[in-house]
């Protein structure tokens, strides 16, 4: 069996300080000088425009303008949306992703990006691309370290026009050119599987509005089929929706307090299960640094209040509630609303939770990883811990 280890693709973003013309939306007449100077402005954009070597792109220009204002404020989950950013946030919301539905990381040697996952139904598998298959160049950008920023775009581009991805076997003796077009695509929530010893592991790959309901049936499943340990893989899952995560929370813990999240005013808001299903069978989460947001109020609730082990490496701490606020423009801000904590007052956020059994993967997961685009289950220590506490 061979357990894929998503390695997200890393959305890069160049924030530039040249503006041009007038802010429109923000009320900045209220700032003094030294804070905001329409003359400044006005002299950027006259100097810019007769000095710059070349083009001009004004969208760009006001889109970064708009994003170097609110990353003023410091806070990674606060941040400015551009029409195609804020389509995409949309999107995720709904459980669903949009893109080529390719998924990688950087090969050993640095002049290659290896394919870790390919989505079902994607562009990508619809145009052959495989598992361990290597990317040398997207459109006229070579695959290279220093390259980095401009691979990230193409990887993380949602629009609606065709890119080029020269691809090679994992030999690397045959190559092809692709051209893939983004689409909207459905994420399936869950990965389940009964391992060796007949004992059930679930993969949780996004957090959508039916992931409990899924989850439920799953577990259902395995009680039916006598599997009565079972495994809880979260590395590298994300979430923003705390409701959903309250009704996990609620599969296995009775009537009582989850966790709670502090607002701006610095009130309390307290969470609590509904009395819903109660799984009474042995559960281990599996977490790393990748999990994140309010994954981790459910990670926190189940260590805490359910005794779950929990085996792997510290998580993201980044513990937060955020807001995506549509700005009538077809562009969005998200922004940070509220800190979680754990029933044991403890902030989820700048701080991760530290798991029981502290273990990394090994060098030689990483080596799989990054030349076969998976690890397999012998070289995933931090599994094979998870399978050690039934």
């Amino acid at each position: 069996m061979k357990i894929k280890k998503i390695i997200g693709i890393l959305t890069g973003m160049v924030v530039s300080v040249s503006v041009m013309g007038t802010i429109v939306g923000c009320n900045l007449e209220r700032f003094t000088a030294p804070q905001y100077s329409r003359s400044k402005m006005n002299q950027l954009n006259k100097y810019l425009d007769y000095s710059f070597l070349g083009d001009m792109d004004q969208q760009k220009i006001m889109d970064s303008l708009y994003a170097g204002y609110v990353s003023g404020l410091e806070d990674p989950s606060t941040v400015y949306l551009n029409e195609e950013e804020y389509a995409a946030e949309k999107i995720f919301e709904k459980g669903q992703y949009i893109g080529t539905g390719i998924f990688f990381t950087w090969g050993i040697s640095g002049n290659e990006i290896i394919v870790t996952q390919v989505l079902e139904n994607s562009p990508a598998e619809k145009a052959g691309i495989k598992v361990g298959d290597k990317i040398i160049q997207i459109d006229e950008i070579g695959v290279r370290m220093a390259n980095q920023v401009g691979l990230y775009e193409k990887l993380a581009y949602t629009g609606s026009q065709k890119v080029t991805y020269v691809i090679q076997d994992n030999s690397g003796k045959e190559s092809r050119t692709v051209e893939l077009v983004s689409e909207v695509i459905h994420i399936p929530g869950l990965k389940t599987e009964i391992l060796e010893g007949n004992r059930g592991y679930i993969e949780m790959k996004t957090i959508t509005p039916d992931t409990s309901e899924e989850l439920a049936e799953a577990l259902k499943s395995f009680k039916e089929k006598q599997v009565k340990d079972v495994i809880l893989d979260v590395r590298y899952l994300t979430s923003r929706n705390l409701e959903e995560i309250v009704e996990i929370c609620d599969l296995f813990i009775e009537d009582q307090l989850l966790f709670k999240v502090q607002d701006k005013t610095g009130n309390f808001k307290e969470y609590k299960g509904n009395a819903g299903i109660s799984y009474d069978g042995k559960v281990v989460l599996l977490v790393n640094e990748g999990t994140s947001g309010t994954v981790e109020a459910m990670v926190s609730t189940l260590k805490e209040v359910k005794k779950m082990p929990v085996v792997g490496s510290i998580t993201s701490g980044n513990g937060v509630v955020t807001q995506c606020i549509d700005l009538k423009d077809k562009t969005g801000v998200r922004v940070t609303t509220g800190i979680i904590y754990s029933i044991s007052e403890v902030s989820l956020k700048g701080k991760g939770i530290a798991p029981d059994i502290a273990i990394k993967n090994t060098v030689e997961s990483a080596v799989e990883l990054m030349t076969s685009g998976e690890i397999s289950l012998k070289n995933d220590a931090q599994l094979m811990k998870a399978l050690e506490q039934f």
